[in-house]
């Protein structure tokens, strides 16, 4: 954190690179973390394998909702 204060106070340009899918091997085994899955994402997966991901539905606010634990490191773009 010093090193960026410093550098933004000298105005200094400095190159960030993003590796996309990097953290996305990253296993979690310190915590458990819940996810719920949006409704197009829950549609999605329901018409690809409804037998397997029926079960697991819930219902909330009148929409399907999938809930789901990871396993691995979880990025958002």
């Amino acid at each position: 954190m010093l090193s960026c204060i410093i550098d933004g106070m000298q105005y200094m340009d400095i190159p960030t690179l993003d590796m996309p899918g990097a953290f996305m091997q990253a296993d979690m085994d310190e915590e458990v973390v819940h996810m719920r899955l949006s409704v197009i994402v829950t549609h999605l997966l329901l018409q690809l394998e409804p037998s397997l991901y029926r079960k697991y539905i819930q219902v909330l606010e009148g929409k399907p909702i999938l809930s789901v634990k990871l396993h691995k490191a979880f990025c958002e773009l």
